[in-house]
């Protein structure tokens, strides 16, 4: 299939940059006062409290006390807390004669901007490191932020180059194999497109990761063909260090071969309730199949109007006529039909997902551990609104926010996403100060707003709240909204609650743009799938412009969940081999947990002059 993946940063890569090693410091040789105690409370996993240590000691008048201010805006960041730490940093007070603790000052600005999105920021901070005038400590964590803060602007070949210039200060195998790990995360991070577009022009150790990585990411023959790619690498660059951090790694998963099924069976409800919604899943589904054709000419896609009345003998049906991999269904009450029958004779992957419970109910596993394993009865791959929810969830959470507001309209749906929403929400530590609920039907959404800002205790048009306030302490707002309802509500809670961050689901945008409603929704912050936030960079999206442009309008989202439908047939043995690495899909990246669900990390777009601009990971 050509290029279908779009080059996002999810929160999986973001990871993985900061699990790199821990970062020296500048040797503490301040006053007298021994600093064990905050040391202590450090390795403990209790960073707020060493902070506290360590303002303690700043506190003593000596000529080096900024050394301690700046160790305790170090645990501020350690423990999410970026405003704390970005106004110790920013009062204190670094002698020029001290460029080591000067520059790792500046190291600190750069993390607290990394955690408040602004990666061009982090990178602007970072020019002012005097390399050659600091210490080698302080040259690498300059050079590994710069690196997170390039990969948060999706510009993944610059994160590379910095992370080889990072290897040059590591001595450690662990520390050596880890930034290797960031190196392939980085270089990953970017379209196959792109890759290719760049290899010529690159030399020395990044092109042999870029090489690599298309190797990773082509289509092959079979597995032989693979094997003398990888062969044909290794004799290119016989001494580069992804020979023994990645290359193992990549040899030991199934390649993406053209030799996957030769005949799909398609199952979607075509008549019936949900036939609009199956005909734009079938639309996208046969559109990358047409793409793909030049890499696998012989295979055949089959349709059949499947719902739960009819899926098991549709299913027999598709198998008996050929099928070796089946697609669909679409229904949840038609997956757990075939759920009953315990093991199925094709690969199956499921166009929704039910809960666990019903799920070992119906006969299958109960979820295990990402990671290798037995294949499952049947893959679920669906647009979940309870993913969004929990990824809403964790990105407010590294935003430092800790109490939330909740609206959302009243009836099943919305009590499905909030319920998502509160269980990971409360088990990341967050508290819920106020929820309400408004009624879709007859539009009534200032009654809602005034009782929740009531309910939360938030003074009236107060932004931040004040001394005093009971409500001061709130930190967002989590709605769940239509573009028609948030466009009510957004304005009618900026008036009563004052400028509290808004977080969404992806339902709060249409899809299509449209600047001058939108614009009652500016500043709000929504995930979504790369298709829609990013489309200039999924290349299907003109082919598909041109042929479904009906559906694109009306069906987009249901449209690419069609494309990454069928990419996922042949990338399912890969996912199941490698869960952590991923596929970089047009509805998301995708995962495969140890229950053969598709997990889809998502991107973030925020509302600016009625228009979703793109926000960093």
């Amino acid at each position: 299939m050509s290029a279908l993946v779009s080059r996002i940063a999810c929160l999986c890569l973001a990871a993985a940059l900061c699990a790199c090693t821990g970062l020296s410091i500048p040797r503490l040789s301040g006053p007298g006062e021994t600093d064990q105690k905050a040391e202590k409370l450090m390795q403990r996993g209790e960073p707020e409290a060493a902070a506290e240590e360590f303002l303690r000691l700043a506190a003593i008048p000596a000529p080096e006390s900024y050394q301690y201010t700046l160790r305790a805006a170090e645990a501020y960041i350690e423990a999410g807390r970026a405003v704390e730490a970005q106004r110790l940093l920013e009062g204190a007070e670094v002698p020029e004669t001290e460029p080591d603790w000067s520059g790792w000052r500046t190291v600190l600005l750069a993390r607290v901007a990394l955690m408040q999105n602004d990666g061009a920021r982090a990178l602007t901070l970072l020019q002012s490191v005097p390399t050659g005038l600091v210490s080698a400590s302080i040259e690498r964590q300059a050079h590994h932020e710069r690196a997170r803060a390039y990969s948060a602007l999706g510009r993944g070949l610059e994160a590379a180059r910095e992370h080889i210039e990072e290897a040059a200060f590591l001595s450690e195998q662990e520390a050596l194999d880890e930034n290797a790990r960031a190196i392939w995360a980085a270089v990953n991070q970017l379209d196959a497109a792109v890759l290719s577009r760049e290899l010529a022009g690159l030399s020395g150790d990044l092109r042999g990761w870029v090489d690599l990585a298309l190797i990773g990411r082509s289509r092959w023959l079979d597995k032989a063909a693979f094997e003398r790619a990888l062969a044909g690498w290794q004799g290119r660059y016989p001494s580069h260090p992804a020979g023994s951090s990645v290359l193992p790694t990549l040899a030991a998963r199934p390649p993406a071969t053209g030799l996957g099924p030769r005949r799909i069976g398609l199952l979607l409800p075509l008549s019936g309730q949900y036939a609009d919604a199956a005909r734009a899943i079938q639309d996208g589904f046969i559109a990358a199949w047409y793409e793909d054709r030049g890499g696998d000419p012989e295979r055949a896609v089959v349709v059949y109007d499947a719902n739960a009345s009819n899926v098991q003998a549709l299913y027999d049906q598709a198998v008996d006529e050929g099928a070796d991999f089946i697609v669909g269904p679409l229904e949840k009450p038609a997956i757990q039909a075939l759920l009953k029958r315990g093991s199925l004779p094709v690969p199956t992957l499921a166009l929704n997902q039910i809960d666990s419970d019903s799920a070992v109910a119906a006969g299958a596993p109960e979820a295990g551990g990402a990671g290798p394993g037995p294949a499952p009865a049947i893959y679920q791959f669906a647009l979940s609104p309870e993913d969004e929810a929990r990824q809403i969830a964790q990105r407010a959470w590294l935003d430092g926010r800790v109490r939330a507001l909740v609206i959302a309209p009243e009836g099943p749906w919305g009590t499905r996403v909030v319920g998502a929403f509160k269980r990971h929400w409360e088990a990341l530590g967050g508290r819920i100060s106020a929820h309400k609920t408004f009624p879709s039907a007859t539009r009534d959404y200032a009654s809602a707003v005034h009782a929740l800002v009531a309910a939360s205790g938030r003074a009236a048009a107060v932004p931040g709240g004040a001394p005093g306030n009971p409500g001061a302490g709130i930190d967002f707002v989590f709605m769940v909204a239509t573009p028609l309802e948030g466009r009510q509500i957004h304005p009618q809670l900026a008036e009563a609650a004052g400028d509290l961050p808004i977080y969404a689901t992806s339902h709060v945008y249409s899809g299509s743009r449209a600047a001058e409603a939108d614009q009652d929704l500016d500043g709000v912050m929504f995930p979504d799938m790369p298709w829609i936030l990013t489309p200039e960079r999924v290349s299907m999206r003109p082919v598909i412009a041109r042929h479904f442009a009906q559906t694109l309008r009306e069906q987009s989202r249901l449209l690419a969940f069609g494309v990454d439908a069928y990419e996922l047939v042949s990338r399912l043995a890969g996912l199941q081999m490698d869960p952590v690495r991923g596929y970089e899909g047009v509805t998301g990246t995708l995962r495969l947990d140890g229950a053969g669900r598709i997990q889809r990390n998502l991107v973030w777009g925020r509302f600016s002059a009625g228009v979703p601009v793109l926000l960093e990971p």
